[in-house]
């Protein structure tokens, strides 16, 4: 009797270990699993927290603003029909950033435009003045009469800002580089067609050998600038 006593009683404390070791096993279990304290602030919150306030994820690849230039460059025979044909694209000149800059604060003033077409050397030219030397397309309002002066470029707006005029080649020649010109007034003046003593380049190339003009006497250029912004 006493014997069967004893194997009942450690059976019982056999079935309390085990079941203690299972309850403990879950404690375990659980906390394990349990979030942190705080785990809302980890690295993946402070990413999302930057992409909000960037509008694009750290490290992704960022784009600025770009200002482009198109150019079309017709060349007309004196007859009417059409020679040559060229489009291409410039690019932001040295005073560029500095005039938009200043137009934008408000401490210069837009005054009249020039659109100019030259060659690498001068002897290449097709315009004349004492000597050979670049077209100057400019506003009615400029206030220089030069032959390589021609007064007929018009501004508007469609897509972008639109330069277009046209002029005669005086001489045999080329077009290679080409330019635009901008004239800064007074921030007290208000934009108009007027020109200071120096206006300064906003966009300007050289043409690819493949994009050179080729003209001769009396053919008529005629341009198309479109200046935009993306």
């Amino acid at each position: 009797m006493k014997k069967r006593t004893y194997m009942w009683l450690g059976v019982l404390l056999a079935a309390l270990f085990l079941v203690s070791t299972v309850l403990t096993g879950c404690t375990t279990k659980s906390e394990s699993v349990a979030p942190a304290p705080n785990a809302a602030v980890g690295p993946i919150a402070a990413s999302s927290v930057a992409t909000a306030a960037t509008g694009s994820a750290p490290g992704a690849p960022q784009e600025g603003i770009k200002v482009h230039g198109h150019w079309m460059i017709e060349v007309r025979n004196p007859d009417g029909t059409l020679a040559e044909h060229r489009e291409f694209e410039n690019a932001l000149g040295p005073n560029g950033n500095y005039l938009l800059t200043h137009f934008l604060a408000r401490q210069d003033s837009v005054g009249g435009w020039v659109v100019v077409l030259g060659a690498v050397n001068s002897g290449d030219n097709a315009f004349l003045d004492s000597t050979p030397t670049s077209a100057y397309i400019v506003e009615t309002t400029n206030p220089y009469n030069y032959p390589n002066f021609f007064k007929n470029l018009t501004v508007g707006v469609t897509s972008g800002l639109v330069l277009s005029g046209s002029a005669t080649a005086q001489r045999n020649g080329k077009i290679e580089k080409v330019s635009t010109y901008v004239a800064r007034l007074p921030s007290t003046s208000p934009p108009s067609g007027t020109y200071d003593i120096a206006s300064y380049i906003l966009t300007e190339t050289n043409l690819a050998s493949a994009s050179v003009v080729n003209l001769t006497t009396g053919q008529q250029v005629q341009v198309t600038v479109v200046i935009s912004f993306s």
